[in-house]
């Protein structure tokens, strides 16, 4: 009997193309307490020829400001009348690895899947997406930076254990937000 530990992209294609993505999956043998290794290759015309999951990119949810261009800000209102809506339409939420399994394993995924991601570390994502989130039983993917952990109006290490116990996915948006077009050798390593 196999756990499946993870997956890990060996080589990966962006394009429709008939280049070839080859995972290896890294299994461990409960019995024998031994990793093996299965190589599987997925073409990249075969993930393409999939149906596509859509992702909601968040940033603010927050109320819009007088005399500002209010980009990537949604009301508080707004963000949860967009939950209502995509539960009212049957849409369930996916994870990253959910994905994987779909596009490199085919996985089923639930109907209407979608993908509910957040960008910044900003605390009105706890504090007003989370919880709205819940409402319905949605998980997303929190995308932080390392430099504004417990900082004012962002997410505190606490919040982020909270995010990851309840089934939501923590993952790396950079340590600072730099504009990439500025990085040199050490600001890449610094930002990974």
């Amino acid at each position: 009997m196999k756990d499946i530990l993870s997956l890990a992209v060996i080589i990966a294609a962006c394009s429709c193309s008939n280049n070839s993505i080859i995972l290896k999956e890294v299994a461990k043998d409960t019995i024998a307490r031994q990793s093996v290794s299965v190589v599987i290759k997925v073409s990249a015309a075969d993930i393409c020829s999939k149906p596509q999951v859509p992702i909601l990119c968040y940033h603010h949810i927050r109320p819009l400001k007088k005399n500002s261009t209010n980009d990537y800000v949604v009301t508080p209102s707004s963000f949860g009348e967009q939950m209502k809506a995509l539960a009212d339409s049957g849409y369930h939420t996916v994870l990253p690895a959910d994905l994987e399994r779909y596009y490199t394993l085919n996985k089923v995924l639930p109907p209407k899947p979608i993908m509910l991601t957040f960008d910044d570390t900003d605390l009105e994502q706890f504090t007003i997406a989370e919880a709205e989130m819940k409402k319905y039983g949605y998980k997303g993917v929190f995308f932080i930076m390392n430099i504004s952990i417990g900082k004012r109006n962002y997410m505190s290490a606490e919040n982020l254990k909270t995010l990851a116990a309840e089934g939501n996915i923590v993952g790396a948006h950079t340590w600072d937000h730099r504009r990439v077009t500025d990085y040199n050798d050490s600001a890449w390593n610094k930002q990974l």
